[in-house]
């Protein structure tokens, strides 16, 4: 049933109170994004009733706000998109009704390091002012006269101490529409955490962000921890606290190719790929290891190394970000243990991923099943070449001789006195022609 303005809905509002920064963001930030008629609509109903009033009518609500109902649609849809509000259809015995969920917005400094956003606002209200906006939001820290003496995170607390910490996440956490939809490809990244590591730094969240894409690449190729990167992070600031990106890359580059001469006691990989995926320790490494990590070990267990192609290459192939990182694990697996490669050149691999991603396949169980049928397939096509039946014109089997079986025949003295007067003479002429080829 569609939309009619003689519908009833009712309003959740959210669970925290609005305030000052929230409507100083709504009001400088979001407006200039949703347009006035979806602001309103926002305040109107986050300010009026609340979820435990009976139901209220559209038309109602319309006409206090004198907006046609196209363009309440709009503005919800609006609301909808900025991760503002949800909008719930219960459709009943002979009507529809709404629930409409009212979500806060990002505060001013979660907004300016959410790209998208910051690059929406520069759209509608041009540079000049999106930079004036993010200098008067932006907290900033106070100049202190002095030279800093305070210990740095790394020097109180030793890294290994960080793999013994407890994390814990409160259940039932209130966020956003919006936070879940852009934070779903960097959860694997927690910039609060590493911002606190690195605040005698004086590192500011917006500058981390600023290179996420090649901080979550890092993490991606080389299966590094958030406070890995904090300590080489740290390790990597330019004189006016920006990040040194490269050198952050060269350091886990360089850590990456010392490793081989510090081998892992991984347990020797098996020849064949399984399909048992019950406790499958293959599964279990490529889930765990990154694409380097995971075909380091291989190379190490031969004694070999990754080249600085096959790096390149493998590095180029994570940020296409078309096969996960399990099924590129698999992929490596099979063409180097399965296959047994000792080098992998650009294009074979790019040809191996070009076909893996058209395939569709996303988990590693599709992985060693797509392998498996491969195979049989393969095996009934050689079936069928070597039968009669499928054959347009015959086909010529070489019979290799058994040379265990076979006797050679006893020369004659004669046979062996002639053959071994053909040998001197062909050994005359040598000698001749490379006379002549020296006076020459």
């Amino acid at each position: 049933m569609a939309f009619h303005t003689n519908q009833h809905y009712r309003v959740i509002i959210p669970t925290e109170p609005l305030t000052q920064t929230h409507t100083q963001a709504l009001a400088q930030l979001y407006l200039p994004i949703i347009g006035p008629e979806a602001f309103a609509v926002y305040f109107s109903m986050v300010t009026g009733k609340v979820s435990d009033e009976p139901t209220l009518n559209h038309t109602d609500l319309l006409d206090q706000l004198a907006i046609s109902s196209p363009h309440f649609l709009q503005a919800r849809e609006m609301l909808e998109g900025l991760g503002l509000l949800k909008s719930f259809e219960q459709k009943l015995t002979t009507t529809t009704q709404w629930v409409y969920q009212f979500f806060l917005p990002l505060t001013p400094s979660a907004f300016f390091h959410e790209k998208l956003l910051l690059g929406l606002l520069n759209h509608y209200i041009g540079t000049e002012q999106t930079t004036d906006l993010v200098g008067r939001l932006l907290p900033h820290t106070a100049e202190i006269p002095g030279q800093d003496v305070s210990k740095h995170f790394f020097d109180v607390i030793r890294h290994q101490q960080m793999a013994d910490l407890d994390i814990v996440v409160p259940e039932n956490r209130i966020t956003s529409p919006l936070v879940d939809a852009l934070g779903a490809s960097n959860t694997s990244i927690d910039f609060e955490l590493i911002q606190a590591m690195l605040k005698s730094f004086q590192v500011q969240l917006v500058e981390l962000k600023r290179h996420e894409s090649n901080l979550l690449l890092i993490k991606d190729l080389y299966g590094v921890s958030d406070t890995d990167l904090a300590r080489v992070i740290g390790q990597n600031l330019n004189n006016d606290k920006s990040v040194n990106i490269k050198g952050v890359e060269q350091s886990f580059a360089r850590n990456y190719r010392a490793s081989f001469n510090t081998p892992r006691h991984a347990g020797q990989p098996a020849e064949t790929i399984s399909g048992d995926t019950d406790d499958n320790p293959l599964i279990a490494a490529a889930k765990k290891l990154s694409p380097l990590e995971f075909l380091g070990d291989i190379r190490k267990q031969s004694g070999g190394m990754v080249t600085s192609g096959e790096e390149f290459e493998i590095k180029k192939l994570v940020q296409l970000g078309k096969l996960p990182n399990v099924v590129l694990n698999i992929m490596l697996y099979n063409l180097t243990i399965v296959e047994q490669r000792t080098t992998l050149s650009q294009a074979f691999m790019e040809t191996v991923y070009n076909d893996w991603a058209q395939v569709g396949i996303q988990t590693p169980e599709a992985a060693i099943k797509y392998l498996q049928e491969r195979q049989v397939k393969k095996q009934q096509t050689t079936q069928k070449r070597g039968g009669t039946h499928y054959q347009t014109t015959p086909r010529v089997i070489e019979k290799r001789p058994d040379w265990q079986k076979q006797q050679a025949r006893t020369l004659s003295s004669d046979e062996k006195q002639a053959a071994d007067q053909m040998l001197a003479e062909l050994q005359a002429r040598r000698n001749q022609r490379n006379q002549n080829e020296g006076e020459n």
